[in-house]
C-alpha cells in the first residue's frame, strides 16, 4: 500500500510541475514539505478499508440476487481494485483542490517563508509524524464516538418511558 500512496504522490508531483506556474510550485513544495498529502490518503485508504466488509457483503448479494454466479473472493479483489484506485485518483485531484485552496489564502512569498520554516529538522521530524498522529487520533476519535453514541442512547431510552 506504501508503494500505491508513494507512486500517487509521486504522479501528482511530475503531473503538475510541467504545467505549474510559480504559485503552483511554492505550493506543491509547500505541501510536500508539510506532509500534508500523505496523511489524506493514508485516512481515505483507511476509511475505504473500514467500508470495504460491508461493501463486499452488498454487492456480493446483489450479485447473488441477480442470478450472477460471482464468487464472494472476487468481489473482495474488485473493492480491493476500487479502493486502490479511488486513492491513487484521490491523490490525483487532491494536490490541484490544494494548491487553488492555498492560492485564496496565502502568497508566493508567504508560501515560500512557510516552506522555510517548515524544512527545520524540528518541524520535519513532526510531519513525519502527521501520519501516525492522526492514525492514533482517529483510532481513539472512533473509540470516543462509539462509547458517547452508547451512553446517549441509553440516556435517550431511559428518558423516554415508550421505550423502557
Amino acid at each position: 500500500m506504501k508503494k500505491i500512496f508513494l507512486f500517487a504522490v509521486l504522479i501528482v508531483s511530475v503531473n503538475w510541475q510541467g504545467q505549474a506556474d510559480d504559485f503552483e510550485d511554492a505550493a506543491i513544495e509547500f505541501l510536500e514539505v508539510s506532509n500534508t498529502v500523505k496523511p489524506s490518503l493514508k485516512m481515505m485508504d483507511r476509511m475505504l478499508r473500514t467500508l470495504s466488509p460491508s461493501m463486499i457483503d452488498q454487492m456480493h448479494q446483489q450479485f447473488t440476487d441477480q442470478g450472477k454466479p460471482i464468487k464472494r473472493s472476487d468481489v473482495v479483489d474488485l473493492i480491493q481494485q476500487y479502493r486502490e484506485q479511488v486513492v491513487i485518483r484521490f491523490g490525483e485531484e487532491l494536490v490541484p483542490l490544494m494548491v487553488s485552496e492555498l492560492r485564496n489564502f496565502f502568497s508566493v512569498e508567504e508560501l515560500t517563508k512557510m516552506t522555510q520554516i517548515m524544512k527545520t529538522p524540528v518541524l520535519q521530524a513532526y510531519y513525519e509524524k502527521v501520519p501516525d498522529i492522526m492514525a492514533s487520533a482517529q483510532s481513539a476519535g472512533e473509540q470516543l464516538g462509539a462509547k458517547l453514541g452508547q451512553e446517549v442512547m441509553l440516556e435517550l431510552i431511559n428518558k423516554n418511558p415508550k421505550f423502557r
